[in-house]
């Protein structure tokens, strides 16, 4: 299994008692940004559409992750 590319830190910092702290990594980051768009999509599709279903949460976290690795790539490029 190959390692995941995690983007390093996104928000280092030192925490009260003067110890450095890396913070969140750049993938989840990302993968909280992606996650707030991908439920708004879902939220309006089912204000348009009363017979979507719920979402399986585990499939959601799955594709914000995924947007997440894919916006990770794009920097590199």
């Amino acid at each position: 299994m190959s390692e995941i590319k995690d983007g390093g830190c996104a928000f280092p910092f030192v925490d009260g008692f003067n110890q450095p702290s890396p913070g969140m990594t750049l993938r989840d980051y990302f993968a909280a940004k992606a996650l707030v768009g991908i439920c708004h999509f879902w939220v309006q599709a089912r204000t348009e559409v009363s017979t979507i279903a719920d979402p399986n949460p585990k499939i959601v976290a799955e594709m914000a992750y995924e947007f997440a690795d894919a916006m990770l790539e794009a920097r590199e490029l």
